[in-house]
């Protein structure tokens, strides 16, 4: 009898553990499913709000598009994040030529516009006063929590980095006041 109880003891064990191994891959798989559902469910609503974003970008007038860009500025956004600079960007020269009279503010939140500027056409850039240039980058980068928008010196330098070492001696000399 011992004999036997020694046999079936460890295949009973064995069958009631797989079954409860069994009960809880299902629970995973279920699980697992409900996640992706939920996680599809959430990207086709950020897809449509980023395409109706989109959307309204594209119908807005230039001086519109250029408050939204202050406005993003205002938020810290980062030029490769900003769809309203994409969208500046898309419009070209004739958008610069608007953009150099809308560049009143010298702070922060104009930098996406002088950024935007000093992509499309460096000419119209350089109608812009070198001090308001000046003091726009530099109110960027005291304001920056996270200096993306000008990248790391020792990884990558982004474009607002590219643009404060295209200024040069004027920027630094800020600096030092």
């Amino acid at each position: 009898m011992k004999k036997i109880f020694v046999l079936v003891l460890p295949v009973l064990l064995i069958s009631v553990f797989s079954c409860s191994n069994r009960n809880q891959k299902e629970d995973t798989d279920q699980n697992t499913k409900a996640i992706e559902t939920k996680t599809d469910s959430m990207t086709k609503k950020a897809l449509a709000v980023r395409s109706a974003y989109l959307q309204e970008l594209k119908t807005m007038n230039n001086e519109q598009l250029a408050r939204q860009m202050e406005k993003e500025s205002d938020r810290g956004l980062e030029p490769f994040n900003s769809l309203a600079y994409k969208e500046a960007l898309k419009r070209g020269p004739s958008f610069a030529e608007n953009l150099v009279q809308m560049i009143k503010d010298s702070t922060k939140i104009s930098l996406l516009n002088l950024l935007a500027l000093n992509k499309i056409e460096i000419n119209y850039y350089n109608k812009v006063k070198p001090s308001t240039r000046t003091a726009i980058l530099l109110d960027a980068l005291k304001n920056s929590k996270l200096y993306n928008a000008f990248g790391l010196p020792h990884i990558r330098i982004e474009f607002a980095g590219k643009v404060i070492i295209q200024e040069g001696k004027p920027f630094f000399q800020s600096i030092c006041h």
